[in-house]
């Protein structure tokens, strides 16, 4: 057996099957997943049902990167600690990841301005409940593409990544209640999953994609920020990669 091989379940599979891809292969904001995608795709062409779902989930990437990035930008966040702060300073730069690991497998979406509740960068709470929901909605999509990569798409490699973002996005939902004084923050024995219907998801996603879909009202339209305002916008707090599991 070659050293490129590893034993899984007393069958000899390729060792890029089961790889653990450290840091220094895929640095948060600095190129964004090459090496993972490269695995991924050495496993197989992704057909157009898993590309579909993960151009959804990339869909709520890039709404809530907007979201925390203009957040931080407009002021709205101004009145928290520094602690609170740094929370939505280190949010950017995980989201902003989390669209470049979903783009590098080919599921990036066109829209690159998204749409708001008329207030929700001018009242702290009406940014933060929104945000949470988006969170929230993140976590239920996250959980059924696991569910639904492994079958009936049968992509069980995509699975790993899939959970290691879900977590990230958990933890943005107690943070969020956190900061928002909701107690307890962390109040779920386990994450609320109610559907695997990705046609809920999108319905949920479709207001930040077209003006005015906030009760007859929303913001301008606000761009999706560049890796450049992103790093500016985190001033010290970008996320740290441990690393990407493919299996």
């Amino acid at each position: 057996m070659a050293e490129a091989d590893v034993v899984v379940r007393g069958r000899v599979r390729p060792y890029f099957t089961r790889t653990y891809v450290p840091s220094a292969a895929m640095d948060p904001i600095q190129g964004g997943g090459d090496a993972v995608a490269q695995l991924l795709r050495d496993q197989g062409t992704l057909d157009q049902a898993a590309l579909h779902i993960l151009m959804d989930l990339n869909t709520a990437e890039k709404i809530e990167t907007t979201m925390y990035a203009q957040g931080l930008a407009s002021g709205v966040l101004s009145s928290l600690d520094p602690g609170d702060l740094a929370y939505f300073q280190s949010g950017v730069t995980q989201e902003f990841f989390h669209w470049q690991f979903l783009t590098s497998l080919g599921a990036d979406i066109p829209n690159n301005t998204f749409y708001f509740p008329a207030n929700a960068f001018t009242d702290l709470n009406t940014f933060l409940l929104t945000l949470l929901g988006l969170e929230e909605t993140g976590i239920e999509a996250y959980s059924a593409a696991i569910r639904i990569m492994n079958d009936p798409i049968g992509r069980p490699g995509l699975t790993i990544p899939l959970a290691q973002i879900l977590s990230t996005e958990a933890e943005h939902r107690v943070l969020i209640r956190d900061v928002d004084g909701l107690v307890p923050a962390n109040n779920l024995c386990i994450e609320r999953v109610t559907t695997t219907d990705f046609g809920v998801f999108e319905a949920r996603l479709a207001p930040f994609l077209s003006p005015n879909l906030f009760n007859g009202t929303s913001t301008a339209g606000i761009p999706f920020p560049s890796q450049a305002t992103v790093l500016q916008l985190a001033d010290g707090n970008a996320c740290v990669n441990p690393g990407v599991f493919i299996d």
